[in-house]
């Protein structure tokens, strides 16, 4: 679709339509009547704020933050869908599964886990609408169990993976099934929306809550912006004049956000709610490096843990916030694992919180309402562990952490005021311009040894402290170590299902659309079974060490239609004959395919006797083919 002609007006009809009332200007007495709005941006960072920023246009969002109270230690993950499984669980994101890849490719079938108890779900139970637009991110290949309409949102609008053309909602390279579009309307494929820039789209369709929905209600927003592909219509590009045409592109799409928070708490006044309401605006992470956001004078950006990527803004507004309380600036410890019990206590609901799974993966969000509205404003969090990855980085060459090496643990925690940084990430000091610090610092990344820094006075990470001060090191290290033995999610991804989520988003208009009670497509036409090759002199499929019944393709992987061949390190003998006693155990073993997780642990898998490739043989995994000589 071409971009919006003439001066975007972002939902101004549906704001017009609900003036009910003058918005109030005093607290209200909390309680469940209390509306609950969470605004979260899409990876915009510390510098997506115009007080934080002095070349972005943000009037929208000042004002927000001159209404209410600015968390200016509020941390989030580096990545985005953690972040969100955290804020809806009341969990770190390291006990979630989300950390392994993101979840993608969008056609894995993983997904937030179904045992928790989410902050939508406990809201509905009291009586409240819920409702969830935009950006989902969080699993939706069971329509059952891990859609939005299943996890505790009565409404859903939006879209169900990670990104999407902003213009046509397309998921384009992002799915091997070509441009099948991603937007849901509940549970069903939105056929007939898409089409509409997405600033627009989804933020119509939230004043239209906002104007309309009964009440108590919680609002549930989740912007596309600013994410990429970045893209904006021009009348917001040319709001700028920045030398880099790509940052006039990036902050034109801020200034988009910026619009659609003025329509959204607009909508909220002229309904006359908003004096009964608390909205929360946040950021899931840092900025990317080189998109044209900035996390300065944070270092790092978006997959690192340095501040950059995980210190963003937020904001808490709203006629539940008093008065007094209005343009204060606290600098309470402050995680978005914390939102669930914190919102909970806003509406006069403080909980003791259990669910199905508590006593296995425990609850890491603290209520911090009082230190919000200054009743008293006192700091009740001491810790955060920002990250804490066990996986090995070796299934599919993902895991937890974009910077990974395999074997090697890598993470951060805060105590305080001191920040333990463990393991290799990427960060850079960027301007507000997106030109690199001339610096003669010469921080490693940490990769080598763990890094220490004092936050209270180098907030931009330039100083390890780490030699200085080896008693607090050893005790953050020790405190670091000993979360090893507390609950992490299981480290290996499920195996993607191209051929399911394509056949379902055939079958669904060419829409993304769940995929667990889809039929795989019919297989071709299987050929004549040979007859099974005669046995090898150790006997069938028996063989041990220096068995010359089978050869091993060093180099190569192989197989039948659809299958790549990749590259991979040569084989040891020790590695086959330990491929041949797990997998084949009779006279049809005529291949198998072997995966090398890593010295000790290897995964093989058998191919049919007709020749054709196992499931779990796809060109993004380490193969190599083991066969018995003809």
């Amino acid at each position: 679709a071409a971009p919006i002609s003439g001066t975007m007006r972002l939902t101004a009809a549906a704001v017009v339509l609900a003036v009910i009332g003058a918005a109030a200007t005093s607290s209200a007495t909390l309680g469940t009547s209390t509306n609950v709005v969470i605004i979260l941006v899409d990876d915009l960072g510390h510098g997506g704020l115009e007080t934080n920023n002095p070349y972005v246009k943000g009037p929208k969002v000042t004002a927000l933050r001159e209404e209410g109270v600015y968390l200016e230690r509020h941390y989030v993950y580096k990545f985005c869908s953690p972040t969100r499984g955290s804020l809806l669980s009341g969990r770190y994101p390291f006990r979630l599964g989300n950390t392994r890849s993101n979840f993608i490719p969008w056609s894995r079938p993983d997904g937030l886990n179904t045992g928790f108890d989410t902050l939508p779900l406990r809201l509905k139970r009291l009586g409240y609408g819920t409702h969830h637009v935009g950006k989902w991110h969080l699993g939706f290949w069971n329509a059952s169990s891990l859609m939005p309409t299943s996890r505790g949102f009565d409404t859903f609008f939006g879209y169900l993976a990670g990104m999407q053309d902003h213009f046509t909602q397309e998921l384009g390279g992002m799915i091997k099934c070509g441009n099948v579009v991603d937007l849901t309307r509940n549970a069903n494929a939105a056929h007939g929306e898409n089409g509409t820039y997405s600033g627009e789209l989804y933020n119509s369709e939230a004043v239209k809550i906002a104007t309309t929905a009964t009440e108590p209600f919680f609002l549930n927003y989740w912007m596309q912006n600013t994410h990429a592909p970045f893209e904006v219509p021009p009348e917001y590009s040319s709001l700028y004049n920045f030398p880099i045409p790509a940052l006039n592109t990036f902050n034109g799409m801020v200034s988009v956000v910026d619009e659609a928070v003025g329509n959204l708490t607009a909508a909220l006044k002229n309904r006359g709610v908003w004096n009964r309401t608390v909205v929360v605006y946040t950021h899931d992470n840092g900025a990317p490096l080189g998109g044209g956001g900035s996390n300065f004078p944070f270092r790092g950006g978006k997959n690192s843990n340095f501040e950059g990527g995980v210190r963003v803004p937020a904001i808490v507004a709203g006629g539940a916030v008093p008065q007094w309380r209005h343009n204060v600036t606290i600098s309470t410890l402050f995680h978005v694992s914390d939102w669930l019990p914190t919102l909970l206590t806003a509406i006069g609901h403080p909980t003791q919180l259990t669910d199905s799974v508590s006593a296995t993966i425990p609850y890491d969000g603290i209520q911090q309402w009082e230190a919000i509205v200054g009743t008293p404003a006192v700091a009740t969090r001491s810790e955060i562990i920002l990250d804490h990855c066990l996986a090995d980085f070796t299934y599919e060459g993902t895991g937890c952490n974009h910077y990974g090496v395999k074997g090697q643990l890598v993470g951060a925690l805060i105590s305080g005021e001191m920040k333990l940084v463990v393991g290799p990430n990427g960060g850079e000091w960027t301007n507000y311009t997106n030109g690199t610090e001339s610096s003669a610092f010469n921080n490693p990344g940490c990769g080598g040894s763990p890094c220490l820094f004092n936050l209270s006075n180098d907030a931009s990470e330039h100083i390890n402290l780490a030699e200085q001060l080896p008693t607090v090191l050893q005790t953050m290290l020790a405190r670091f170590n000993a979360l090893k033995s507390t609950y992490h999610p299981p480290q290996y991804n499920p195996p993607a299902e191209d051929a399911l989520t394509c056949a379902a988003a055939a079958a669904n208009g060419n829409f993304l659309s769940p995929w667990d009670a889809v039929t795989p497509p019919p297989p071709g036409p299987v050929p004549p079974t040979p007859p099974p090759p005669p046995p090898g002199p150790l006997g069938p499929c028996t063989g041990g060490p220096g068995d010359s019944g089978w050869e091993v393709l060093n180099g190569t992987g192989g197989g039948g239609p659809g299958f790549t061949n990749t590259p991979v390190p040569d084989l040891s003998e020790a590695s086959v004959d330990l491929c041949r006693q797990r997998c084949c155990k009779t006279d049809k073993c005529v291949s198998v395919v072997l995966h090398v997780v890593n010295a000790g642990d290897v995964r093989c898998y058998l191919n049919p006797a007709d020749g054709t490739v196992s499931p779990y043989a796809r060109p993004d995994t380490l193969l190599a083919f083991v066969r018995r000589a003809q």
